[in-house]
């Protein structure tokens, strides 16, 4: 029996299918550690498996879909870097998005939004 395993943003999966949610800043050991953690994951499935990435999770997938029992790679809204090229890299040639300068991590490595890009972006009452 295969299955999906779900790469992104979102903390809820499907049934019968695993999520891991990606919200923490982008650094190589972070990413390290999300590759060996999709790659457990991949192990525990007997049985074709498609991966699914959303957003950062797509260079998630990249990386780890050259597993032999991976099926499929989709990527919704999400990076689709080469192998070995960061999704940061991808974005290096545009103009940030408007409110990257109100993205910051926290001590653990959680990108959040800061006071004053809450206010920016609430609406006006």
């Amino acid at each position: 029996m295969g299955g999906r395993l779900l790469l992104g943003q979102g903390d809820s999966a499907a049934p019968g299918s695993s999520s891991i949610s990606h919200r923490r800043a982008a650094s190589s050991d972070l990413f390290e550690n999300d590759l060996a953690t999709a790659r457990r994951a991949i192990a525990l499935v007997n049985g074709p498996i498609v991966l699914v990435g959303h957003s950062y999770g797509g260079a998630v997938i990249t990386e780890t879909g050259t597993d032999p029992n991976v099926a499929a790679l989709v990527y919704i809204a999400a990076f689709a870097p080469d192998v070995g090229q960061s999704a940061g890299s991808l974005g290096a040639s545009v103009a940030p998005a408007p409110m990257a300068e109100h993205v910051r991590p926290d001590k653990e490595g959680y990108l959040k939004l800061t006071a004053a890009g809450i206010k920016r972006t609430s609406p006006k009452t």
